[in-house]
C-alpha cells in the first residue's frame, strides 16, 4: 500500500490543536456577550471594544467546520448511504442540545404567551429547523434562539455536503459548481455582489436561498481549502519556519483589528485573515508539536454546550444581581468575571446533562446499532 501524507494523517485522530481551538473560540464569544459590564470609564470602554473582536470566535468556529468536514468525508467513497449516515450523525450530534436550550431561551424571552401568537410559534419552528425567521435580517435572521443563526449556516453547509456526497468522486467539482452559482454567478446575476455579510441582496422570503448567497459561507470554504492544503503539502520543516508561518498572519490580524480595518464578520473583515492564521496552524502542526493547554482542551469539551447556554446564563445572572444588589452592580471587571465564570459553570452542566445524554440518545434511535455505538463523531464547532 502507497503511504502517502494523505493517508497517514486522515487515520490520525482529531487533533488536540482543534480542540483547543473550538475552546478559544467560544471563550471568545463569551467575553464579547459579557463586554457589556464594562461601561461607564474611557478604560473600560477601550477594554470593551478590545473584546468586541472577539466576536471572530465565530468566523472561526466556521472556518474549523469546513476544515472537519474535508478531514471528517475524506475517505468516504460517497453515495446514498454515506449521505445518509453523515447527516444523521450530525443531526444527533447537534439538535438535542440546540432544541432544550432553544425552547429554555424562548420560553425566557417570550413567555408562555409567546406560544399563543402566531408569529411566536412560527419563529420557534423555524428555529428549532434550522431555518432563518426572517431572511430580510441578515445575518442574524431574528432567530429564536439568538445565537442560533450560527447554527442555521452549520446546517446548510451539512446539507451541502451531503448532496455532494451522493456524486461520489465526483463531489468536489459539484461542489466548486454549487459555491460557483450562489457566491459568485447569483449575486452577480442579481447585480449586488458584495463582500459585506449584512449588504447582501435578498431573495425574497426563500430563507436558504438568502443563506447560501451569504458572503459568510466564504469561512467555510477558507476551511476547506486549509483542508486541501493539510493533505497536499508538506509543512514547515523547522520550529522557526512554523513559528513564522503563524505568527507573521497573527500579527496582521492583530494590526487589522487594532487600526479597524478588519470590524466584523465575514471574508474580507476577520474571516479572511484568520483563514492564514488557521493555514499556518494547520500545516505547522504536521511537523510541530503544537502547545494545547488543558484549560483549552477542556474548553473545546463543553464548547458547543457553552456556546448555546451562555446567553441564558448571563441573563439570570443579570437578574438575579440586579435584584439583589441593584443594577449598578451588573457593571464592573467584578462583574464581567463573574458573568464569565457563570457562563462556564453552566456550559460544562448543559454538556454533561443535557448535550451528552441528549446526542447518545438520539444516536440509538437515529442510527444503526452499530454506528450509534461507535465514539460520536466530531461535533459542530459553532455549533
Amino acid at each position: 500500500m502507497q503511504d502517502t501524507l494523505s493517508s497517514r494523517l486522515v487515520d490520525r485522530p482529531a487533533l488536540e490543536w482543534l480542540q483547543a481551538l473550538r475552546g478559544l473560540a467560544a471563550f471568545l464569544v463569551v467575553l464579547v456577550h459579557a463586554r457589556g459590564a464594562l461601561t461607564g470609564s474611557p478604560w473600560a470602554e477601550a477594554v470593551q471594544e478590545v473584546l468586541y473582536h472577539g466576536a471572530m470566535g465565530v468566523d472561526l468556529f466556521f472556518i474549523l467546520s469546513g476544515f472537519l468536514m474535508v478531514y471528517t468525508t475524506r475517505t468516504l467513497p460517497g453515495g446514498v448511504a454515506d449521505a445518509r449516515v453523515f447527516l444523521l450523525k450530525r443531526i444527533v450530534r447537534i439538535w438535542p442540545a440546540y432544541a432544550v436550550l432553544t425552547v429554555l431561551t424562548f420560553l425566557t424571552l417570550q413567555g408562555v404567551h409567546g406560544l399563543v401568537e402566531p408569529a411566536g410559534r412560527e419563529a420557534l419552528l423555524k428555529t428549532l429547523l434550522f431555518v432563518p425567521v426572517d431572511p430580510y435580517n441578515p445575518l442574524y435572521f431574528s432567530m429564536a434562539l439568538p445565537v442560533g443563526w450560527t447554527l442555521t449556516f452549520e446546517m446548510y453547509f451539512y446539507l451541502v455536503f451531503a448532496a455532494a456526497l451522493l456524486l461520489g468522486r465526483w463531489r468536489w467539482l459539484g461542489m466548486a459548481a454549487w459555491f460557483g452559482l450562489t457566491l459568485l454567478a447569483v449575486p452577480m446575476a442579481l447585480g449586488h455582489f458584495d463582500w459585506g455579510v449584512f449588504d447582501q441582496a435578498v431573495i425574497g422570503q426563500w430563507a436558504y436561498a438568502n443563506l447560501a448567497i451569504n458572503p459568510m459561507v466564504w469561512d467555510f470554504l477558507f476551511g476547506m481549502v486549509a483542508a486541501w492544503l493539510y493533505f497536499h503539502l508538506p509543512g514547515p520543516p523547522t520550529p522557526r519556519g512554523a513559528a513564522l508561518l503563524v505568527l507573521l498572519p497573527l500579527a496582521a490580524l492583530v494590526a487589522l483589528a487594532v487600526a479597524d480595518v478588519c470590524s466584523t464578520h465575514g471574508p474580507t473583515q476577520w474571516g479572511g485573515p484568520l483563514a492564514l492564521v488557521f493555514i499556518g496552524l494547520a500545516q505547522s502542526s504536521k511537523t510541530q508539536r503544537l502547545p494545547t493547554p488543558r484549560a483549552l482542551l477542556w474548553l473545546g469539551e463543553i464548547s458547543y454546550a457553552l456556546y448555546l447556554a451562555h446567553p441564558l446564563a448571563q441573563h439570570f445572572l443579570g437578574l438575579a444581581v440586579g435584584r439583589l444588589a441593584g443594577t449598578q452592580a451588573t457593571h464592573g471587571p467584578v462583574y464581567l468575571l463573574l458573568a464569565t465564570g457563570m457562563s462556564l459553570v453552566v456550559g460544562a452542566w448543559v454538556w454533561r446533562h443535557v448535550e451528552v445524554p441528549g446526542s447518545r440518545l438520539a444516536r440509538r434511535w437515529l442510527l444503526p446499532q452499530r454506528l450509534a455505538e461507535a465514539p460520536p463523531a466530531i461535533g459542530p464547532v459553532s455549533s
